[in-house]
């Protein structure tokens, strides 16, 4: 995974999928980058705050980080997620 497919990656997971309960990343075959800890990371957040006005919710943090569910797909062939 090189930084072009992780940016993809990224704006997919904060776009059009930020509110799908869970989601499967397929690197299977991925021909490198060295990348998995940042995928690592971008995956494994975990809620510490909710910011709420007027009883309406306006958000969570971490905001860079997926809160939900979520695997990774991975193979013997993949060079970055060994």
């Amino acid at each position: 995974m090189n930084s072009s497919s992780f940016s993809e990656v990224y704006s997919e997971l904060r776009g059009r999928y930020n509110n799908k309960k869970a989601v499967v990343v397929y690197t299977l075959f991925n021909g490198g980058g060295w990348l998995n800890d940042d995928l690592a990371i971008l995956l494994s957040g975990e809620q510490y705050v909710k910011h709420v006005q007027r009883d309406q919710e306006i958000g969570t943090e971490p905001q860079s980080k997926r809160q939900k569910s979520s695997t990774v797909l991975l193979g013997e062939g993949n060079y970055s997620c060994v």
